[in-house]
């Protein structure tokens, strides 16, 4: 029971290979130093993290007669159970030295995953699940230099360029399998998160008119205080009151700003959307507030 305890510490509910790829300090391909045993690792090639290949590395949370596996019976000679000999392993791990998610690839070229804790056999072909991390880690760590980018303009582009470019899969639910995964689970979050933190309404606007257009209008509530400052009400105002602009922008801006007497203005606006927002607005209160 201990040891079944320590083995699912880390893995109640496994979490899909992209979204490890997404969000594991260390990234690595290993030689498995005991092919019986999976509980040792030297690193041949480290996509992510401080790790050098060369390195051996044994998670604490995984033991050996948790993660040793057997084939079948074999009728035809001993009568006993194969053991399974793993060559290679995909490690993914936090920075306190466990095991996130593993998946390993046995002599014969079957590939095997921590699924709820448990080493079962996947479907999946391991050349191309090695390169699905490879690329998606690629990708989650380019995002992540963009991210980091200190000029909110530049940040906002490039964050809103890959953003446009995947639209369609970013704003999917996540779904699918080691080899042809969909969506982006949380990665969308944080990029958005990331255009807020510039906080510059300019910046912070471009993300609320994507989120809109990639999610059916729906309305992204902005964090922090980007719209608090009189600039950034002084922005809200302007956008509110664009006639060139989309009727749904329009509204949104009106949404965020809130209750003040300069959207009396608005009650007598062209577009009867903006004036039904207005006076919903205004009505938040009893009476318009500065």
């Amino acid at each position: 029971m201990l040891i079944s305890c320590l083995v699912l510490a880390f893995a109640a509910e496994s979490p899909s290979l992209r979204s490890l790829c997404i969000d594991s300090p260390t990234v690595a391909l290993a030689d498995v130093v005991n092919p019986v045993e999976p509980i040792s690792f030297r690193l041949t090639l480290v996509l992510r993290g401080r790790a050098k290949p060369g390195d051996v590395l044994t998670p604490r949370n995984l033991v050996a007669d948790a993660v040793r596996t057997f084939d079948e019976v074999d009728v035809n000679g001993s009568g006993k159970p194969r053991p399974r000999r793993c060559e290679q392993a995909l490690l993914f791990m936090n920075e306190a030295g466990n095991v996130r998610g593993l998946r390993l690839v046995t002599d014969d070229r079957r590939t095997m995953g921590l699924v709820n804790g448990k080493l079962v056999l996947l479907e999946s072909r391991w050349p191309i699940l090695v390169e699905r991390v490879r690329a998606d880690v690629a990708t989650v760590d380019r995002l992540t230099a963009h991210r980091k980018n200190p000029v909110a303009e530049k940040r906002t582009r490039l964050l809103i360029e890959w953003m446009e470019r995947h639209r369609d899969d970013l704003s999917t639910t996540p779904a699918g399998g080691d080899e042809n995964p969909i969506g982006w689970d949380g990665l969308r979050v944080a990029l958005f998160d990331a255009i807020y933190d510039t906080n510059d309404p300019a910046c912070a606007w471009s993300a609320i008119r994507l989120h809109a257009r990639l999610f059916g209008g729906e309305l992204l509530k902005p964090r922090g205080e980007v719209f608090a400052s009189p600039v950034g009400r002084s922005f809200l105002l302007r956008e509110a009151g664009e006639l060139s602009s989309l009727v749904g922008d329009r509204v949104r801006a009106v949404t965020l700003l809130g209750p003040c007497d300069e959207l009396l203005l608005l009650l007598n606006d062209r577009e009867v959307a903006v004036q039904t927002e207005v006076a919903r607005t205004l009505n938040r209160n009893n009476s318009p507030k500065i």
